[in-house]
């Protein structure tokens, strides 16, 4: 994978942040060399989709984990997947629909 490095700073424990730009135009955020972002998501895709990571693992307290373009969203606590929605044209093509 071909990246550019937007961004590194290391903080008082030593930890390494790295904000990289991916070829395909994803911003990545890592925390010695992990997937990690504590105040945002650590995957921005190109598309608009959103992934937030803690310590590699997807995980969000506050809200979907995983949110695609196309509506889906997912909720991760600790590497755990907790349910997910479907955007609103699935519901109807699996008969959901209220």
């Amino acid at each position: 994978m071909i990246y550019e490095l937007i961004d590194s700073w290391e903080d008082w424990d030593g930890n390494k942040y790295e904000v990289i730009k991916t070829e395909a135009g994803s911003t990545v955020y890592r925390k010695n060399g992990v997937l990690h972002r504590e105040d945002g998501p650590a995957i921005k895709d190109f598309d608009g989709g959103e992934t937030w990571m803690f310590e590699g693992k997807r995980h969000r307290a506050d809200g979907p984990a995983v949110s695609e373009p196309d509506g889906t969203k997912e909720w991760w606590e600790h590497g755990v997947l907790l349910g997910y929605d479907l955007p609103p044209r699935w519901d109807r093509l699996l008969g959901k629909e209220d």
